[in-house]
C-alpha cells in the first residue's frame, strides 16, 4: 500500500499539471532568437521559440520592415518538429495564407517562406525570411505582443487570435 501512495504521490502532479518544459525533446530548440539587417540596423525581428511537448512548439515572432515605413508584424502560432525541422501554415484567418518552414541548426534558426505563402497579415514589406541566431536558450515564460504581455503556458495561439 505504501508503495502505491508512494507511485500515486509521484504521477498525481504529472497528470494534473503537465509534463515538464525541461525533460521535452523539443527543449533543445527553446530560447530566443534574433536577427538584424546588416544594411539597415533598424530592420530585424525576434522568434520566441517554447517547447510545448515532445513534437510540437509554440512560437512567437515580432519583425520590422526598418525605414522608412517601419512596417510591423507579429505571429503566434504551433508547428511539430522533426530532426530539426518544422512547417508552419496558416490559412484558418481570413486574408491570411502563410507558410514557412523552420530549420534549426546549432545557435541558428532560419526562417524561409514556402510555396510563395507570405501572406501573413503582416504590414507592407515585412517578412520572415531570415537566419536567426540564438541570444539566449532559456526558455521564455512570456512574450510581449502589441497587445502586452502573454504567457505560453496559459494562453495557446487558439485564444491569441480570438
Amino acid at each position: 500500500m505504501k508503495k502505491l501512495l508512494a507511485i500515486l504521490a509521484f504521477l498525481i502532479p504529472i497528470f494534473c499539471f503537465g509534463q515538464s518544459t525541461s525533460s521535452l525533446i523539443t527543449n533543445k530548440h527553446g530560447g530566443v532568437y534574433s536577427w538584424t539587417s546588416k544594411e539597415t540596423k533598424d530592420r530585424g525581428g525576434v522568434i520566441y521559440i517554447y517547447p510545448e511537448s515532445n513534437t510540437t512548439v509554440l512560437f512567437y515572432m515580432g519583425l520590422n520592415r526598418g525605414a522608412p515605413s517601419y512596417n510591423m508584424g507579429e505571429l503566434y502560432g504551433r508547428m511539430n518538429i522533426t530532426n530539426g525541422t518544422g512547417v508552419f501554415f496558416n490559412s484558418s484567418y481570413p486574408g491570411s495564407d502563410c507558410k514557412f518552414r523552420f530549420t534549426f541548426s546549432g545557435e541558428k534558426l532560419t526562417v524561409k517562406t514556402m510555396e510563395e505563402k507570405y501572406d501573413c497579415l503582416f504590414g507592407a514589406g515585412v517578412i520572415a525570411d531570415g537566419e536567426f541566431s540564438r541570444q539566449s536558450a532559456k526558455i521564455p515564460e512570456y512574450f510581449e505582443g502589441f497587445d502586452g504581455k502573454v504567457y505560453f503556458k496559459t494562453t495557446k495561439p487558439e485564444q491569441y487570435y480570438r
